[in-house]
């Protein structure tokens, strides 16, 4: 009886620790897979961080070098399971569901980040200018005599009057010369007529220069870009008259008028150059020397008159006329 008796109590703690260790056994799942790129690559270093919102249990582990990962074991429930690589969008998966004694496999790809790119230009091209008063100042006789108080700025003389723009050491078909934003490309074949020539200093007021060839507004040309920025009418009556003289007879009397109203505005002005020849140091007129015909040895250097006129009409606020001649 007593044999019977310890048979009986050997078996039941068998049974007993057969279904502790089975309970043990099932009261864990894991979770084992894969990482992959867009493309289908297998992800090494991807970090994988597991929640259990009902418990707040967290765990953490890495992909290996074949991006595959195998997690520790975790308590049955619903996890979170969130995946991260630089370069790469992050994956979350909200409720991954973990089953007591099971293995389950979840493989997961991170997609391409969504890029936006987007520029905004916030500055303007870079400009010198020269002004109007520093024009009338400078004694120069025309435009491109004027502009060599800019840096970088030099000119070729073509006469007594008319010198040509050189910028970066680039002239001619090199440099783009606009007028009020408008190419100007000079009277003679070849370009011969210096372009900035065409303007009166009284019509100025001011001229800007663009240094290099980057200039998008204005692009096609090596050296630079020469802008001249005429006047334009002000509000109400105004006249202004002018008067420069230099030496070997240089005179340059001009008159502007103009007229500002509502909706148009006018602008007229006049404006007369001359000067005799150009003499040496020992007084000798550079013509005495330079194979000029007899009748031209005596002459004027130079004598011209400009004239000009501008209307500008303004039907609406977004609506402009501007129609403009120089003579």
């Amino acid at each position: 009886m007593s044999k019977m008796r310890c048979r009986l109590l050997a078996a039941t703690c068998l049974l007993a620790a057969g279904a502790v260790s089975a309970r043990a056994d099932g009261a864990a799942g894991r979770l084992h897979g894969c990482v992959y790129g867009p493309d289908g690559a297998r992800l090494p270093g991807a970090t994988l961080v597991l929640r259990q919102g009902a418990s707040g249990n967290e765990t953490r582990l890495a992909t290996g070098e074949l991006g595959l990962y195998r997690s520790p074991e975790l308590s049955p429930g619903s996890w979170e399971v969130t995946v991260e690589l630089a370069g790469l969008a992050t994956r979350v998966e909200p409720a991954v569901v973990v089953e007591a004694g099971t293995d389950r496999a979840l493989d997961l790809t991170l997609p391409t980040v969504a890029l936006r790119e987007s520029v905004t230009v916030t500055e303007t091209v870079p400009r010198d200018s020269l002004e109007a008063p520093r024009i009338r100042e400078s004694g120069a006789r025309d435009a491109g005599e004027a502009l060599t108080q800019v840096v970088g700025v030099s000119r070729v003389r073509k006469g007594g009057i008319a010198n040509d723009v050189v910028v970066r050491g680039l002239q001619s078909r090199d440099l783009s010369v606009l007028v009020d934003g408008q190419r100007v490309h000079g009277a003679c074949p070849n370009r011969m007529d210096p372009a900035v020539f065409h303007v009166d200093f009284a019509e100025v007021d001011r001229i800007e220069v663009g240094k290099g060839p980057f200039d998008v507004r204005s692009q096609g040309s090596l050296g630079g870009v020469v802008n001249v920025v005429t006047r334009a009418p002000e509000r109400g009556w105004h006249a202004t008259p002018q008067l420069s003289a230099g030496s070997f007879g240089f005179v340059n009397p001009s008159l502007t008028a103009s007229w500002g109203g509502e909706r148009v505005s006018a602008l007229a002005g006049y404006s007369w150059r001359q000067s005799d020849v150009y003499e040496d140091g020992s007084g000798q007129p550079f013509t005495q020397a330079a194979n000029y015909v007899p009748s031209a040895k005596d002459g004027r250097s130079y004598s011209l008159g400009t004239a000009w006129g501008r209307v500008v009409a303004t039907p609406s606020p977004r609506h402009r006329v501007d129609v403009a001649y120089s003579a």
